[in-house]
């Protein structure tokens, strides 16, 4: 049951394809938002524009592309795992104040250098994606997190990737030309 006066709306659960009317317009003080599993082509129309969003959570849907929640100004986790999320374009869609960026499970092929944009990004997941590398602009972030299995990395040695995130981000930091 969705109930856009509350702090925390969750909708459907299986059951939707469009979001209720009620729904499309939140309250302004809601802070988290969960309207996984279901079948949304899209976000609410209203989502975009709550500054007082934290958290988003619309994972297992089928929205194809990356919603532009630029102005949602305090929102710090975005999961959208499980979309079919193909192509993730101009990561300025997201506000710099993302902290964690779920992605997995999507058919993406390229992470842009645009994601220099999220400057306190601290945990990636990209796993189960199609992606070959990963962007050297990564590696100025602050991420102490980056799942990235599953993806057929060709760009990045897989001894790199098998010690984890700090050789991960030592490696992209060591592609990155410094002016």
């Amino acid at each position: 049951m969705c109930d856009p006066t509350m702090a925390c709306a969750e909708c459907g659960l299986g059951t939707l394809d469009l979001c209720p009317p009620r729904a499309a317009m939140p309250s302004p003080s809601v802070s988290r938002t969960q309207v996984m599993r279901n079948k949304l082509g899209s976000l609410p129309p209203g989502m975009s524009r709550l500054g007082s969003l934290v958290r988003i959570d619309m994972r297992d849907n089928r929205i194809p592309a990356m919603p532009d929640l630029a102005r949602a100004s305090n929102l710090r986790e975005v999961c959208l795992g499980n979309n079919g999320i193909i192509t993730v374009g101009d990561l300025t869609c997201l506000p710099p104040s993302t902290r964690i960026l779920d992605l997995r499970d999507n058919a993406i092929a390229v992470i842009p250098g645009s994601i220099s944009h999220l400057v306190q990004l601290e945990r990636l997941d990209v796993s189960n994606n199609e992606l070959s590398g990963l962007p050297a602009e990564l590696g100025a972030l602050p991420v102490n997190a980056i799942v990235v299995d599953g993806n057929p990395m060709r760009k990045i040695r897989r001894d790199i990737i098998s010690k984890g995130t700090m050789a991960i981000m030592k490696h992209l930091r060591n592609m990155v030309r410094w002016p």
